[in-house]
């Protein structure tokens, strides 16, 4: 849609900027969720910034997972083409269930290494993680990537600049499908953390929603590079893994370790 903005007189990549705004925004969420439940924002910040780190890393690991038949083919160029090569597999590309993976292990490894009780993180974290994946989803839209199926809906959109979705055919927005569902689901997740059962089991509960979410959406994506194994989607597969596992989770795994019952 606008894959680059220009800001005095100088030219930015719109998803860059969108992200900028995206870790305010999420930022700011931290702060008022810090002080509604008396925790220390400084814990919660480095948390959320490690957090944020492993998103990135994360995202980006799975992304040259699902492209490594090409990343070893063309390997041999990265002397020869470096800005080519560079600009493909490393300045663009992002996978986000590898961004979420990613973002919770970085999060539990800090838990542990502040001894902190996630449990108690989660209606802060939780909230401000969604907010940051809602404007990235707004920065997939401005770039042209994670673009939806052809339509004759008056709801489609059409890509003109996009260096990455068909220019000039109407498509379903799913980018913006799932920033508002994000959005939603902030706003509900804040309202609802006042009962300790869901604060307490918010991972677990947006984990689920977010799995159902995201396999019926597959349904509407038509970008190619999400890769098909038998009938579903690399992302189905995934969303029904998620969902498999807390279940298995929740019927097996309900007990307090000696950890959680000791830590902050």
């Amino acid at each position: 849609m606008k894959p680059f903005l220009s800001i005095c007189g100088r030219t930015f990549p719109s998803y860059g900027i969108v992200g900028m705004i995206g870790f305010i925004f999420s930022v700011g969420v931290v702060i008022v969720l810090s002080r509604k439940y008396r925790i220390s924002f400084s814990d919660s910040f480095y948390i959320f910034i490690l957090g944020i780190l492993g998103l990135f890393l994360g995202a980006k690991l799975l992304y040259l997972i699902t492209v490594l038949p090409g990343f070893i083919r063309e390997f041999k160029y990265i002397f020869t083409y470096k800005d080519l090569f560079v600009l493909k597999y490393f300045s663009s590309g992002m996978v986000f269930y590898g961004g979420m993976f990613g973002c919770i292990l970085a999060s539990f490894w800090a838990f542990r290494l502040f001894m902190k009780n996630e449990k108690k993180y989660y209606p802060i974290l939780l909230p401000a993680y969604i907010c940051f994946a809602g404007f990235g989803r707004i920065g997939c839209f401005l770039t042209g990537c994670c673009y939806g199926k052809e339509t004759n809906s008056f709801l489609g959109v059409v890509f003109k600049e996009s260096l990455v979705a068909p220019s000039g055919i109407r498509l379903i927005p799913t980018q913006l499908i799932e920033a508002l569902f994000d959005f939603g689901l902030v706003i509900v997740f804040i309202l609802l953390s006042k009962y300790k059962t869901i604060r307490e089991n918010m991972l677990r509960i947006y984990l689920v929603i977010y799995a159902v979410f995201r396999f019926f959406l597959e349904y509407y994506r038509g970008d190619e590079q999400r890769g098909i194994i038998l009938f579903f989607s690399t992302s189905q597969w995934i969303s029904i893994i998620i969902i498999l596992l807390i279940i298995f989770i929740y019927i097996f795994g309900n007990g307090k370790s000696e950890i959680e019952e000791n830590i902050d």
